[in-house]
């Protein structure tokens, strides 16, 4: 999916990277990095024009913020090592660059690309990662304005509109591909660990800046087969990702069009597992989820699953009958249930005091609405044609 970018495997969000003046190379935190790169001021560029290149961009970027790889990339280091490549096409408006960084023991990316902008402007992007460390990557956007010969820092961009699903954290990773052929972008959002599932976020380039564009979702398995009677002609298009259980770790959501067809599954030791699915209310709790079901006037069809640390313990299935006035009560109860399953082998069923007792033991659920947001592509069966 990622096969027309160099793509870093490393993030926005991050706890260290490495930074360089001209002097000396020394190791700086993400987060201040980062900040320098947004407060740092404009770069002039030296005989900039209408349309300066990528090389002429960098290179005044180069000046400021001075890397071995960039350097490389520019054709200006003096001891090349064996670890040493780099890649400079300029009517794409990209260079690439890799160079074995001495002092600090690993070599170090570079990706630079141009976007030229409606307004006359144009629009640089680049990354620099190391290549042994999932969580270091800096990424930044500057504006470059031909009037004044100036690139200037473009805050969080394109973080501004990121549309984020998940909740900012240590373990979040964040991917920005700097494309080298066309100019539409992926931001990959993810986590660290073993989960094995990720969002690619699509933004297409409008002439002026990116727009956001949907989301893919990038895992092993194939959601749709792991929902009893899931229905091709009403797929999933949309997701959530959210923390439902309060462990730290966000279960995914995904839902057709209109809402009448919900999944909620759980990200556990690089295995999506089903929750449940069907029509009807999501509330949450310490270490419970619940799915209240809709079965019509009277009826009360509630699922119950216990996770611990998002790995799924077990289920509770309540499903009440309320007699009409004038009823016999008898009538009503001798269609109520209550289950308890522990594993996929193990049922038990219970009365309805002991349910009860379990149900109030959990406290007073909070009702959850999620945030819908578009999947590019439908979520379909394997098998399907």
């Amino acid at each position: 999916m990622l096969s027309s970018y160099r793509f870093c495997c490393s993030c926005l969000l991050s706890a260290a990277a490495l930074i360089w003046t001209q002097e000396t190379a020394c190791a700086a935190d993400f987060e201040a990095a980062r900040d320098g790169w947004k407060t740092g001021g404009a770069i002039a560029v030296k005989n900039g024009g209408a349309k300066p290149d990528v090389v002429q961009l960098f290179s005044a970027f180069n000046g400021k913020w001075h890397t071995v790889a960039g350097d490389l990339a520019l054709g200006l280091s003096k001891k090349p090592t064996e670890y040493d490549e780099t890649e400079v096409d300029r009517s794409n408006g990209y260079l690439w660059g890799v160079s074995y960084d001495r002092q600090a023991g690993y070599p170090v990316e570079l990706h630079a690309a141009i976007w030229r902008k409606s307004d006359g402007h144009t629009l640089l992007g680049l990354s620099l990662a190391n290549q042994e460390a999932l969580s270091s990557q800096i990424t930044c956007f500057y504006d470059y304005d031909p009037k004044t010969s100036n690139l200037a820092p473009l805050a969080d961009y394109p973080v501004a509109n990121f549309r984020r699903a998940l909740k900012p954290g240590p373990r979040v990773v964040i991917n920005a591909a700097i494309p080298r052929q066309g100019k539409d972008m992926q931001v990959v959002e993810g986590m660290l660990d073993d989960i094995s599932i990720s969002l690619i976020h699509q933004y297409r380039w409008n002439g002026l800046q990116h727009v956001y564009a949907g989301a893919d979702i990038d895992t092993a398995h194939h959601l749709a087969d792991l929902v009893p009677d899931y229905d091709p002609a009403s797929p999933f298009v949309r997701y959530d990702l959210a923390d439902l259980d309060g462990d730290g770790i966000p279960e995914l959501l995904l839902s057709d069009q209109t809402g009448e067809q919900v999944a909620v599954f759980t990200i556990y030791q690089d295995n999506a597992w089903h929750v449940f699915s069907g029509s009807g209310s999501i509330r949450t709790g310490k270490g419970v989820v619940l799915m209240a079901s809709s079965c019509g006037s009277g009826c009360r069809n509630d699922t119950y699953a216990f996770l611990k640390n998002s790995d799924p313990q077990g289920s509770l299935t309540v499903y009440e009958l309320t007699p009409p006035p004038g009823a016999a009560v008898d009538d009503a109860e001798d269609e109520n249930s209550y289950v308890l399953q522990m594993g996929e082998e193990v049922e038990q069923v219970l009365d309805r005091a002991r349910a009860y007792k379990m149900i109030s033991g959990w406290g007073t659920l909070k009702d959850y609405n999620p945030d819908w947001k578009p999947l590019r592509s439908p979520v379909l069966p394997e098998e399907t044609p």
